[in-house]
């Protein structure tokens, strides 16, 4: 699977049955990063969780795990980008074996497929989340 970098044209390579249009692809994940990188510059940086009365502010707990979701994506998005550049886009970063098209087209920066991120542990620190 060769996949040259020259982005003014459409380069098609296969995964599964079906190839992939690497533009729209690269287009589809750029727009989700912009879209990502927007809810970061807009979300308040809130320094503390507890209110003064010692309890939890739900609110601002769900936006630190909210912002700290969309930098996530924003890294796998970024790791999806240099797959396309590569040619290694569309293929399971644990087993090498293609991602299912419906998958790509579902989560687009996913770097497993369906096999190999059910099997992963769920809460992990390092970036081999599906």
């Amino acid at each position: 699977m060769s996949l040259t970098t020259n982005h003014s044209s459409v380069d098609r390579y296969p995964t599964g049955a079906r190839a992939i249009d690497v533009d729209a692809v690269r287009s589809d994940l750029l727009t989700r990063r912009a879209e990502h990188s927007a809810r970061l510059q807009l979300s308040p940086n809130q320094s503390t969780t507890i209110d003064d009365d010692g309890a939890i502010d739900v609110g601002i707990a769900f936006e630190r795990f909210s912002i700290e979701q969309s930098r996530d994506t924003m890294v796998d998005i970024d790791a999806a980008i240099a797959r396309l550049d590569d040619g290694t886009y569309g293929s399971c970063e644990t087993c090498h074996h293609p991602i299912a098209p419906e998958r790509l087209e579902a989560i687009p920066h996913a770097r497993r497929c369906i096999r190999c991120a059910d099997s992963a542990p769920r809460w992990t620190t390092d970036r081999g989340r599906s």
